[in-house]
């Protein structure tokens, strides 16, 4: 997939997205930029360091959940069940950290996996795939069937259509690459068992590599989403001067695991005292 075929798909995602969702939908571009670096950031220099007590803080929000849930059926007041509710699911969070850490793991090394193998084999077929449902300005048209386009603003008939339209994609590619579901099956699988294994015999470097990986990928879009809204094309900046751009995304990345293994690193235990 070279730098040209990138451009391409990444206008043609803009386009689908401007012209499918209506505006109502839309989130402004500046706030996600600027959550994409902030939280970027933070991944990359305290994301291994905060992830137990990040865990244990989102288990304990279902747990609070869950238990605002079950209260009107348990003949205890709504305080006791909510509190229970947060320390007894936080406490799983907490207990069971190495598990969790595999299972994001897994996940994250399977999204990263498949999305290689699909930049190969999927992508190009993006670019020059003739869609069945036609786009236009207000809403996914099929060739064969009339849709109601008074209804093309609700958020609803907008993913039915989108739905479709990705249906119809899929097909495409599995017309062209016959064995395309087989393979997305199997390379996921085995980069999810790989993290999940990782994740829960070595989760420190496990936690400071995906934290890092996906901290500077946050903060390069970021900046990427800040100088589109300036009117400072960076990404087709990005494609024209590929190695500069990898360069930059790469030293992000080395200093972002180089100061996470140094912030999460165990002290030296205290030394024996001698007998007298």
């Amino acid at each position: 997939m070279d730098a040209h075929q990138i451009t391409q798909f990444l206008d043609q995602i803009e386009r689908l997205w401007v012209s499918q969702v209506p505006p109502e939908y839309q989130i402004p571009a500046l706030p996600v930029a600027v959550g994409a670096l902030v939280a970027g950031i933070v991944l990359s220099v305290l994301g291994a360091k905060l992830a137990r007590f990040g865990i244990a803080c989102a288990f304990g929000v279902l747990g609070i959940m869950a238990g605002v849930l079950l209260a009107p059926g348990v003949n205890l007041p709504e305080a006791v069940i909510v509190v229970l509710g947060a320390l007894v699911v936080g406490g799983l969070g907490y207990g069971l950290f190495r598990l969790w850490v595999g299972i994001s793991a897994a996940a994250f090394f399977g999204v990263v996996a498949v999305s290689i193998y699909g930049s190969q084999a999927v992508v190009p077929h993006f670019v020059e795939y003739d869609p069945a449902y036609r786009l236009d300005s207000t809403c996914i048209v099929s060739e064969t069937i009339v849709t109601d386009t008074g209804g093309c603003d609700r958020f609803d008939t907008v993913l039915s259509d989108l739905r479709m339209w990705a249906d119809d994609f899929w097909l495409y590619v599995q017309h062209r690459e016959t064995d395309v579901n087989r393979k997305v099956l199997g390379i996921g699988l085995g980069a999810g068992l790989l993290g999940l294994l990782l994740g829960t015999i070595i989760p420190r470097l496990t936690l400071i590599v995906v934290s890092s990986v996906v901290g500077t990928v946050l903060v390069m879009s970021g900046l990427a989403g800040l100088a589109a809204e300036f009117h400072l094309d960076l990404s087709r900046a990005g494609m024209e001067h590929g190695r500069f751009a990898a360069a930059a995304g790469i030293t992000f990345l080395l200093a972002s695991l180089l100061l996470q293994t140094l912030l999460t690193r165990q002290p030296p235990a205290a030394p024996r005292p001698e007998p007298q």
